[in-house]
């Protein structure tokens, strides 16, 4: 899992809580990348649009660590879930999953 082309991440669910972790996933690789598109759609809610997806140029392994570090952040949110999937490449992981990567 170390191919340098363009990696989706999708919030499957339009959850708001992988919206942040996509957010936060976005301005963390920023400094590594410029290689990098945000799809976002409006939502009837208090923030106005969620994060739905994110294209980067990065190595899929350093993904991985930067979703690792962002969710030990984000742990202690009321919105925090281990069952909240993240689609990646495809393959839909729970954040749980994503963790023990």
């Amino acid at each position: 899992m170390t191919n340098v082309e363009k990696v989706l991440i999708e919030n499957v669910q339009e959850n708001e809580f992988v919206s942040d972790l996509l957010k936060g996933l976005e301005q963390a690789l920023r400094s590594e990348t410029s290689s990098i598109e945000v799809q976002k759609k409006i939502q009837e809610n208090a923030k106005g649009e969620i994060i739905t997806a994110i294209v980067v140029g990065l190595a899929t392994n350093l993904i991985y660590d930067y979703l690792k570090s962002i969710l030990k952040m984000d742990k202690q949110r009321e919105d925090y879930n281990v069952n909240i999937t993240i689609k990646i490449e495809g393959k839909e992981y729970s954040l749980e999953e994503i963790e023990k990567k």
